[in-house]
């Protein structure tokens, strides 16, 4: 019966460290997501400004001539 007893125990502890690993992947999941929705909207609005900024160097430049 204490044979069992280990067997159960262990089985146990090997859900708890799977559960606990699990747990840890979706963090690091969710993480990664997010700074890759962060990294995508910076490049995006990098975008604009260069946009912005080319408009206003076309500007100045007609200005100037």
């Amino acid at each position: 019966m204490e044979a069992m007893e280990g067997i159960d125990h262990t089985m146990t502890e090997d859900g708890q460290a799977e559960a606990q690993l699990c747990s840890e992947i979706v963090t690091l999941w969710s993480t990664h997501q997010e700074q890759k929705m962060n990294a995508r909207r910076t490049r995006e609005e990098l975008k604009v400004i260069r946009h912005q900024l080319g408009e206003k160097l076309h500007t100045l430049k007609a200005a100037l001539a």
